[in-house]
Formats: structure tokens, sequence, C-alpha cells
């Protein structure tokens, strides 16, 4: 398989009508979905964020703070958007 084909299946699985789409969630599936999704990735951009500005802020040649804050919320947002991804992709969690 090359990656093409690889690549063609992963987008068809984002693309069109889920195959098992139920018309009657109860309360607490979407509560779950939604928790899923927004705390998990909130988490994870958190985390990397934190972790970009502290590793940032530490070096020997310091960058200047606006900088330093942008790349991180760079970081963080991307990590965010790519654990969205991952959920939706790859669990059964949402």
């Amino acid at each position: 398989m090359t990656w093409q084909e690889v690549l063609n299946q992963f987008l068809q699985r984002f693309i069109g009508r889920p195959e098992n789409l139920h018309p009657f969630w109860s309360l607490e599936e979407i509560i779950r979905f939604e928790s899923t999704h927004f705390l998990f990735s909130c988490f994870m951009g958190w985390l990397v964020l934190s972790l970009t500005w502290i590793i940032l802020s530490s070096r020997k040649q310091k960058w200047p703070d606006r900088y330093i804050f942008r790349t991180s919320l760079l970081f963080g947002l991307s990590a965010s958007v790519t654990m969205h991804i991952f959920i939706d992709g790859f669990t059964n969690l949402a």
C-alpha cells in the first residue's frame, strides 16, 4: 500500500456522513463526547504552552518576552488541534 492510498483512506474517515450515526443520543453521551474533546485538547494545549514557555525562558540566550509567549502559544494551539484530530480519528472516545 502506497502512502497516497494510506492518506486517501485517512482523509475518507473525516469526509462525508459518519458510519455509525445515532439519531438519539442521551445527555450523558453528549456530555462525554464534548468533555473528551475540549478537556483533553485544552489540557494538551496548556501543557505544551507551559513546557515551551519554561524551556524558552530558561535558556542562556534570552528571547524577548513577547516572542516567548507567541511561540509558546503557537505550539500550544498546534498541540490542541492535533489532539482533536487524534481523538476523532484514532480513538473510540468521541
